[in-house]
């Protein structure tokens, strides 16, 4: 015969595990309802011009679109590029308020694949950069719009990319945005 509170326990141990469970599962999907998506920097996008704004309201829009767009996945980052709204809130910028941008929104790790790249002799950063743009280009037009000249690819690899990203427009930045954040993926997968 089982001492009578042996079934309370296994009951009130059960109770507790299923609570922990359900907290759990709570807070992961209270954290992927905040993970933005491309769709919410297009709706915060869609509402709000730039355009409209000035001095301190404009900046923090601005502020507010780079913080969204530096918490977004490699994926959704890339979804974002093939919108047109990222590339008319571009354009409606200033050249200051470009670079800033720019600089702000490049991927976070972009001091440490400078480096590795700088690191490199040229001929494996040529390889590592070849590779990275055959990799863009197979995922084809729809998916990423690959931008990138043979002459920018040229002096990113010649120069290096910290000097080259020091010379650059902020257009000539946007547009091998998505080969930066392709080379960081493949840096990342070697290492």
């Amino acid at each position: 015969m089982r001492p009578p509170g042996k079934p309370k326990f296994w009951l009130t141990a059960a109770g507790c595990l299923a609570l922990i469970w359900a907290g759990a599962f709570a807070a992961v999907w209270l954290v992927r309802q905040t993970e933005p998506t491309a769709e919410d920097v297009q709706r915060l996008l869609a509402r709000q011009s730039v355009a409209d704004l000035a001095g301190n309201a404009r900046q923090d829009l601005i502020n507010r679109l780079a913080d969204r767009i530096n918490r977004l996945s490699f994926e959704e980052r890339q979804r974002l590029r093939r919108s047109e709204e990222l590339d008319r809130f571009f354009l409606s910028l200033t050249e200051a308020e470009r670079h800033a941008f720019m600089d702000a929104t490049l991927p976070r790790g972009m001091r440490q694949l400078m480096q590795a790249l700088n690191d490199m002799p040229a001929q494996e950063r040529q390889r590592l950069v070849d590779r990275a743009l055959r990799d863009l280009r197979e995922t084809g037009p729809d998916e990423t719009p690959v931008n990138v000249d043979d002459e920018e690819t040229r002096r990113l690899v010649s120069h290096g990319l910290e000097a080259y990203f020091e010379e650059a427009s902020p257009e000539t930045k946007l547009q091998i945005a998505p080969l930066i954040e392709q080379l960081q993926r493949r840096l990342q997968r070697t290492h």
